[in-house]
């Protein structure tokens, strides 16, 4: 083999080797975002929950006739 077919068959198996990676990296970042968007999800169930005990322990701590007397007063 010459130089240049060396240097040819090394240049092609590098190219080989940077797509491999690339499908590696794509399919860590598809897991990624798969991840993150139940993440964000359960934060927006854990603030949904959050606001819920908020309004029960207003509830309890005024009561539910005091609330509605300040609401139509």
């Amino acid at each position: 083999m010459t130089d240049g077919e060396i240097a040819l068959a090394r240049l092609e198996e590098r190219m080989k080797n940077h797509r491999e990676e690339m499908k590696l990296l794509t399919i860590n970042q598809n897991e990624l975002f798969k991840i993150t968007r139940n993440i964000n999800r359960s934060m927006m169930r854990i603030q949904y929950i959050a606001y819920g005990m908020a309004g029960l322990f207003v509830l309890e701590q005024f009561g539910i006739k005091e609330l509605i007397k300040a609401m139509f007063a």
